[in-house]
């Protein structure tokens, strides 16, 4: 009884260990629409977003990343960022990605959804 015990317990860690998460791989990334560049580097297996950079190209104003981590709470995973501008996060991408931009310290920069194509 104290083996089954054991294995089941084993087996729920294991479900839960950080490699179950669906973060993204390290590396470069770039996702681009008509209006806006996100381009942003994934690093320490996938918990650490660094170098993020937001473009838009229309005004040329670019948006570069204070700080930022990957978040997993109550089975939901996303990104979070941070620029002198405003708070950025996003769902783990597939091809497309939807940022979050809120709580800017401009109140003309609205709160907004920007889907993003993967380059």
């Amino acid at each position: 009884m104290k083996h089954i015990f054991l294995s089941l317990t084993f087996l729920l860690f294991s479900a839960i260990s950080p490699s179950a998460y669906a973060q993204l791989a390290d590396g470069n990334y770039t996702f681009s629409n008509a209006d806006n560049i996100l381009q942003f580097t994934i690093t320490d297996s996938g918990f650490s977003i660094e170098n993020a950079l937001l473009t838009n190209k229309s005004s040329g104003r670019s948006e570069k990343q204070t700080g930022g981590e990957f978040m997993n709470q109550g089975g939901m995973e996303w990104y979070q960022f941070q620029t002198e501008f405003c708070n950025y996060n996003f769902d783990v991408p597939k091809k497309m990605l939807k940022l979050d931009r809120f709580g800017c310290k401009d109140k003309k920069d609205k709160n907004t959804t920007i889907k993003l194509k993967q380059n």
